[in-house]
């Protein structure tokens, strides 16, 4: 029987945010988890998914796919985490890609996998808007400074318009240094939750540089902790507590 897909739009209001960042360990997280997730970098113009995951030639990307359907499998690249990516050919070898198409296309891979998550161009210009047409949830990444919530709120509305389902806000960078909008004011501002919060944090820096995604780079930094509780929180996956540990250490049906 198909797997009916959860098609997952990871969005920012602009660059630099670290919505690619949050894109490749949310989905190396979730596969972490047991589920079966297709990350497609479906920001054709400047993609980073390829450079996050070390991915230094595929045959294949989602160019492909919108020219030219058949190539659909052929284009799924196996991360050694297991989690299924579609890149972007960043070398615009053949110049810019309509991808207007892109919502038939992946509805045509829904069914195969648990999740599509989907890293998308940031701003409302064409390809990111090609994007959330073709996402049934989102997320919206941003950092905790004035401009950057102001610029995702346009994101905001632009989903809301179209009546979209938005599981909630991500905060990326926060350095609680007394410069930055606290959480509850970023919330009161969208008038929705923030499930995820990544503190600044050195690992992803160096995760980036060694083309490896934090939460396997460095497992047990605050960042990939802050990443595999997002995965947690989107799966419905509740943490174990001590509390759960003790409890079955010491029910009586425990096999000795």
């Amino acid at each position: 029987m198909n797997i009916m897909s959860r098609i997952v739009g990871v969005l920012s209001g602009k660059g630099g945010a670290g919505k690619t960042t949050t894109a490749v360990n949310l989905g190396v997280a979730l596969t972490k988890l047991g589920k079966s997730v297709v990350l497609v970098d479906s920001n054709v113009n400047t993609p980073n998914v390829s450079l996050h995951l070390g991915m230094n030639f595929t045959p294949f990307t989602i160019q492909d796919i919108i020219e030219n359907e058949p190539y659909i499998p052929q284009a799924i690249f196996i991360h050694e985490s297991g989690l299924r990516v579609i890149p972007a050919d960043f070398s615009l070898k053949d110049g810019h890609v309509d991808i207007g198409e892109l919502k038939n296309h992946m509805h045509k891979l829904a069914g195969d996998s648990d999740y599509i998550i989907m890293d998308c161009a940031p701003g409302l210009g064409p390809d990111a808007r090609a994007a959330i047409d073709a996402c049934s949830e989102f997320l919206i990444v941003t950092n905790p400074e004035t401009p950057a919530v102001a610029d995702a709120y346009k994101t905001y509305k632009a989903i809301k318009s179209i009546n979209g389902k938005i599981l909630g806000l991500v905060v990326n960078k926060v350095n609680n240094d007394g410069y930055e909008l606290q959480a509850g004011e970023i919330e009161n501002f969208f008038n929705e939750s923030i499930i995820g919060i990544v503190p600044e944090d050195k690992s992803v820096r160096s995760a980036v540089q060694n083309r490896v995604p934090v939460i396997i780079h460095r497992p047990n930094s605050k960042a990939a902790k802050a990443y595999k509780k997002l995965a947690m929180h989107i799966e419905g996956v509740r943490p174990r507590t001590l509390s759960d540990i003790l409890f079955e250490f010491l029910k009586p049906d425990r096999k000795k």
